[in-house]
């Protein structure tokens, strides 16, 4: 059996600081949650800034950041 590796291009599912070119360490939903302890996120709070955001290129590195975030706070809720 043999497996084949499929290129994938884009932002990783769990995030990393070397996502790409984007530096989101001074985007305002970053700075905010960077330093904020998981379980008490609001999570309505934070749903409601990933949905007021569109889904493009602009917002790719901020999205690939609170998305997981988005995960860990309903695994710990």
């Amino acid at each position: 059996m043999s497996t084949m590796r499929i290129p994938f291009a884009g932002y990783p599912t769990y995030w990393s600081p070397s996502l790409g070119s984007q530096n989101i360490r001074s985007h305002p939903l970053f700075v905010k949650y960077s330093y904020t302890a998981i379980g008490t996120i609001d999570v309505t709070q934070l749903k409601a800034s990933i949905g007021a955001m569109p889904y493009d290129g602009e917002n790719a590195a901020i999205l690939a950041y609170l998305l997981p975030l988005l995960a860990a706070c309903n695994l710990v809720a």
